[in-house]
Formats: structure tokens, sequence, C-alpha cells
């Protein structure tokens, strides 16, 4: 009877937290926003099964906290707070997993502990954010370029691409999301969009700056040089 009841518990609040995880994305988003080509990646957290016990709880926690602040709550943002804890120390043992570290629940997971943080405690400012695109970036590297060509682990690549890129241009150091296999493989199942093909510019522009402040040091035959395999590099993509 007690693990009965105990079951029955796990199952309320898993449905509990699963509606909270709705009703943010109702509430806090458009209509059109969740069923639109370029969606973004938060629409996810609603959709993906939960037996990542980190996903869960972190998703929860940005619900909890958004719908809060949303209708003044201070109980739900107090609880989030809770569920952020829990999804955290969840986290961490899904990364030690190897099996789970690949799981598209996990990188979600990772992604809403992140935007929780950011909204959560903004007085972080751009280095702590950066920190975070590290460990992001990290994570989807280690999964492969196929982890991210169809489904939702193409939804959550493509949240990630970006802050990746600006991550990159911050830096002005290149990243693997400039190589070829990146730019083209996650788009094998599903068509680039115009907006996507924008971000291919912006994903090469780290390499281009590096070779534009390298020609201070530069003669001026190599600078003519490298000026114009910059601009050959250019007109052809």
């Amino acid at each position: 009877m007690t693990e009965t009841g105990t079951a029955f518990g796990m199952m309320q609040r898993r449905n509990e937290r699963h509606n909270l995880i709705l009703a943010f994305v109702v509430h806090c988003f458009p209509t059109q926003w969740s069923s639109s080509a370029c969606r973004s990646w938060i629409a996810v957290l609603a959709e993906l099964p939960t037996e990542v016990k980190a996903l869960e709880a972190s998703s929860a926690a940005v619900a909890a906290l958004a719908i809060g602040h949303r209708f003044q709550n201070p109980a739900l943002i107090r609880g989030s707070h809770n569920l952020y804890t829990q999804g955290l120390q969840q986290l961490q043992c899904a990364l030690r997993n190897r099996h789970l570290v690949r799981d598209d629940g996990t990188l979600a997971a990772c992604m809403a502990l992140s935007l929780y943080e950011a909204l959560e405690c903004p007085s972080g400012g751009s280095d702590e954010y950066f920190s975070h695109c590290e460990g992001l970036l990290a994570l989807v590297q280690a999964r492969g370029v196929n982890a991210h060509s169809s489904g939702a682990g193409h939804e959550l690549f493509l949240g990630v691409r970006i802050p990746g890129i600006l991550y990159a241009l911050e830096r002005c150091t290149t990243s693997f999301l400039s190589d070829s296999s990146w730019m083209n493989q996650p788009w094998e199942k599903t068509p680039k969009t115009f907006f996507s093909q924008v971000v291919d510019c912006l994903a090469q522009a780290p390499e281009i700056l590096q070779r534009v402040h390298l020609l201070h040091y530069l003669s001026p035959e190599e600078q003519a040089d490298v000026s114009y395999e910059l601009i050959h590099e250019m007109l052809a993509n």
C-alpha cells in the first residue's frame, strides 16, 4: 500500500510539473510562436519525454519562475528555487552517465538551467552568461553532429548555435560551429531557412576577424594577398 501511494504521489507530482510547463508555454508566448518554422527551443520543453529527471525539474523551475513573475505569485517563485536546485543536482548526475549525457533531455535541461540563471540572476553579467555558453557548446560537440539533424536535437542545436557564435565573436576565436560539417549536416533532413543562412555568415565571422587583425603585422604584399583571399571567399559564399 505504501509503495502504491508513493508511486501515485510521484505520478501526480510529475503531472503537476508537466502542466506547469504547458501553462508556461501557453501563457508566456503567442500561439503562433510555438508552431512556426522558426520557433524557439523552449517549446521543446513541453514535448520531450521526462524520463530524464534533470529535464523535469529544470523545465518546471523555469516555468514556475516565469509564471510566478507573470502573475505575481511569490509562492511559485520560491518553489522555482527548490526546483532549480533539484535540476542542478540531477543534471550533474546525468552528465556523469555515459547514456544520459547524449540524451536530448540532458541538453534541454542544461539549456533550461542556463535560462533560469539568466532570468533570476542577471547581475552575473556577460562573463557568467558566456561561461554557460562554453558548457553548452562542449556538450553539443560531445554529442556529435549527427545528434542534431532532426527532431528535438535539431531544435535544441538551433537554440545553442546563435549564443555559441556570439561567444566566439566575443572571444574572437573560431569554434566547431564554423566547420563545414556543423554548417551542413544538421540541415540534411530540414530545409535551411534564410535566417539560418544569415547565421552561417556570422559563424564564419570570427575566423575572418582573426585574419583581418593579422593584416597589421604583414608586409604590403602579404596584406594584398590576404585581402584578395578574404574578398574572394566572401563573394563565393
